[in-house]
């Protein structure tokens, strides 16, 4: 049902892995071997939301996320970066109310995208699946940590990006917009 994942970037690591805002009052467990994706996004309203020039993000299906302790606070992000994006679905950001650190993002993601996406095959049973997201910065202190399973394979919203591209020669594919998109293009 959840599409296969195996590809060169992937393997097995130890779960589950916990991670926790900058405070620490807020925390999380993962049970997924493997994320859905592992990348790096460019978009505007990501840059905004985490005050940075792109971040890196995991993506996991909901019940791979438990909350151990902390009550993030969440808000609703419905306007996407090109107007065109999921501007129906938003992204549910939740961050630490102590020390307002980024913790966790949630987003309902309809059945089609996920399968243009590759996160789940044609007979997924339900017409719509919620996804939950945390940030490398809240798990792993080195990118040598970080184990390969969760390593980013991709880099998303480059036309947005205020990265120059010749900055970015790390061999790992990158998408104008993203996989799951009919204008989306791909380059190294």
């Amino acid at each position: 049902i959840v599409a296969d994942r195996d590809g060169p970037f992937f393997g097995a690591m130890a779960v589950p892995f916990s991670g926790s805002c900058y405070c620490g009052d807020c925390k999380f467990t993962c049970t997924a071997q493997k994320p859905l994706v592992s990348c790096y996004c460019h978009c505007k309203e990501c840059r905004k939301a985490h005050g940075c020039a792109m971040y890196q993000v995991f993506w996991v299906m909901e019940e791979d996320i438990k909350l151990e302790s902390g009550n993030p606070t969440m808000w609703l992000q419905n306007k996407m970066a090109d107007g065109v994006r999921d501007s129906t679905m938003g992204i549910h950001r939740g961050f630490c109310p102590k020390c307002g650190g980024r913790f966790l993002n949630k987003m309902k993601v309809p059945k089609s995208r996920g399968i243009k996406s590759g996160w789940v095959t044609e007979d997924y049973p339900k017409e719509e699946f919620t996804v939950c997201a945390s940030f490398h910065s809240m798990v792993w202190d080195k990118v040598e940590d970080i184990p390969e399973t969760y390593k980013p394979w991709r880099h998303v919203f480059m036309s947005e990006s205020i990265v120059p591209r010749d900055c970015m020669k790390d061999g790992v594919e990158k998408h104008t917009t993203g996989p799951w998109r009919d204008d989306d293009e791909v380059y190294y």
